[in-house]
């Protein structure tokens, strides 16, 4: 037994090939058929303690090894060891995104665990979930899962588990888009798993240092800090691993830089949610309102974008953009001088085209925030009623990080005022879908969240409130539900002098009252 926890010991330490040495050492010594099936959790210990060093060491038999083991502690009933052999099988195949072999070992897991009291084990198999919800592109299902670990293992969490909990905060920091935020997390992880071993903290800050689109200072810290452990641990598979991917993630990012870079690709980006801003190739300033030389010329741009063809001739883009002035010498010269500067200020003399008579923006030219919301909505509603739920998830997520604020915000003109209307309404709608879905997969605290921003989006419409009230129910929050309720039911006495129709009554009565 002393040879075994020697061996434990020198892991701790970092040292994984003096561990394995011992580990074969024993193995040999008791590599006999009767040993194999016998108590002598010394030979079992050893046999795991092999195949958690090959893991380690990115051997390339180590799935036989897996097998090994795992048909032996099934046939010897030994529950603490299938566990570890779990965990240790679970993250192997994650690592290599063999996702479904990882989600069937999980399975197994929490199987075993029905007759085992391991709460911090529990937490730790929900965890891996959360990783692969969120290597799937589905964060809004991994934070659900998240905020049901967090309630029902708070203790394990702060006192056991605190490096697991920045991990799965970081994989769906990553999901979500916030790379900055995620890089964060796996170094703050890294700190933290320091206690559990070097090559935790290695990994941690390897996940890091790859989290992100581009390479940047950060990255490339974490990158080196990665390969220094890896270098003292001996690991030199994992060390020459590490940098492929890392210059090879850098090189596909560079490339796809290139590839927006092109000709043929948008070399404009612009945004219409919130203030108008419009960026041109890579740059990373918008264009200022000096650079316009005028409001008229930022105006005339978005008639042009936002205007059916037919409305796009020059004596009504005259009328909308100057109706102050009367002068058709002077406007017809204004109009012009405008259009060019457009043009000039965009370098480019082909973005707007004239045809008999009527103006069209080149949009193949340019990346459109509110044209990619207006397709992404509707894309995500007909793959909801194909039944391709995955994307629609992606869809609707995707539409709603665009609306980052009501549309043009700092105009007043009417023509922009009826789009801003257009566009809440459609955001509206994705949120109602989007919602649907989460309450479909009974994943109330998501879709709940999502009826508050429809409240406060249109706080006279039922729907959210309706929605809020029966979730509320669902989730056995009968007051928030009462809350709601009389929001409602105050909102109609101000606005309109009367109360709640019957229908919004029996729903009341029918998901708190009776529920």
């Amino acid at each position: 037994m002393k040879s075994i926890y020697s061996a434990k010991k020198l892991l701790q330490q970092g040292k994984i090939i003096e561990a394995r040495h011992i580990f074969e050492e024993i193995l040999q010594k008791t590599s006999t058929k009767d040993v194999l099936y016998s108590s002598d959790s010394f030979y079992h210990h050893a046999l795991y303690g092999h195949a958690l060093t090959s893991f380690y060491l990115d051997e390339t038999d180590i799935e036989s090894e897996f097998q090994k083991c795992h048909h032996l502690f099934i046939e010897l009933s030994n529950p603490e060891l299938l566990l570890c052999l779990f965990q240790v099988m679970t993250e192997y195949y994650i690592e290599k995104k063999q996702y479904n072999d990882a989600l069937k070992h999980i399975d197994e897991a929490k199987a075993t665990l029905t007759g085992v009291h391991a709460r911090v084990l529990q937490a730790a198999f929900e965890f891996y979930k959360i990783i692969i919800l969120s290597r799937e592109n589905l964060p809004h299902k991994a934070r659900s899962l998240l905020h049901f670990v967090e309630q029902n293992f708070s203790e394990e969490l702060f006192f056991h588990m605190v490096e697991g909990h920045l991990e799965v905060k970081a994989e769906i920091a990553k999901a979500e888009g916030q790379c900055q935020a995620a890089q964060f997390l796996f170094e703050d992880a890294a700190v933290h798993s320091k206690k559990i071993g070097k090559f935790n903290e290695m990994m941690f800050l390897h996940r890091g240092a790859i989290v992100c689109d581009v390479k940047t200072d950060k990255s490339q810290l974490l990158h080196k800090r990665s390969l220094d452990i890896a270098s003292e641990l001996n690991l030199k598979k994992r060390e020459l691993a590490f940098k492929n991917l890392f210059s090879k993630l850098y090189e596909n990012n560079q490339q796809t830089i290139l590839n927006v870079e092109t000709p043929q690709e948008k070399s404009i980006r612009l945004y219409g949610f919130g203030n108008m801003r419009v960026y041109l190739d890579q740059e990373t300033d918008s264009l200022s309102k000096s650079d316009w030389q005028s409001e008229k010329a930022r105006k005339l741009f978005l008639y042009l974008l936002l205007s059916k063809p037919s409305q796009c001739i020059k004596d009504k883009i005259i009328d909308k953009i100057w109706p102050e002035t009367h002068d058709q010498k002077k406007l017809n010269n204004s109009f012009h001088v405008t259009l060019s500067s457009i043009r000039k200020l965009m370098r480019s003399p082909e973005l707007i085209t004239t045809n008999e008579g009527l103006y069209t923006v080149n949009t193949n030219l340019i990346w459109i925030d509110w044209i990619d919301f207006q397709t992404t909505v509707e894309n995500g509603i007909a793959d909801e009623r194909k039944g391709n739920i995955e994307n629609a998830y992606n869809h609707f997520n995707h539409a709603k990080s665009l609306y980052l604020d009501d549309f043009l915000v700092e105009f007043s003109d009417d023509w922009i005022a009826e789009k801003r209307d257009d566009f809440k309404k459609l955001l509206e709608k994705c949120i109602q879908h989007y919602g649907n879905l989460l309450e479909e997969d009974r994943m109330y605290e998501d879709a709940l969240a999502l009826m508050e921003e429809l409240i406060k989006i249109n706080p006279i419409d039922d729907y959210g409130y309706q929605s809020a009230i029966r979730l509320s129910g669902l989730l056995g929050k009968k007051a928030m539900a009462t809350k709601y309720y009389e929001t409602y039911r105050e909102m109609l006495k101000e606005e309109f002098g009367c109360g709640p129709s019957p229908s919004f009554i029996r729903l009341y009565d029918q998901f708190v009252l009776k529920h």
